[in-house]
């Protein structure tokens, strides 16, 4: 796991490094590139949404559950 971690480090510095060091271009983005990009982002911030709920659902679940166990307890020392 400690391998995979130096991997995506590496690529992150080498895509950093390529990013600032890019020469221009003097390219466009047509609109049918500029959709897409669109719909990728709005893709990803819609399943982004759909993960942190579900997760919510799971935390909120847990605790409830917790909650509601060391509450039973407590109304047997009672």
């Amino acid at each position: 796991m400690r391998r995979f971690g130096e991997l995506i480090t590496w690529l992150g510095v080498l895509w950093l490094g390529q990013a600032l060091f890019a020469s221009a271009a003097w390219a466009y983005i047509d609109p049918g590139t500029g959709s897409y990009l669109f719909q990728l982002l709005m893709a990803g911030l819609l399943g982004a949404v759909f993960a942190v709920k579900m997760a919510w659902r799971n935390v909120k679940t847990y605790l409830a559950s917790w909650f509601a166990r060391h509450h039973a307890s407590d109304a047997d020392i009672h």
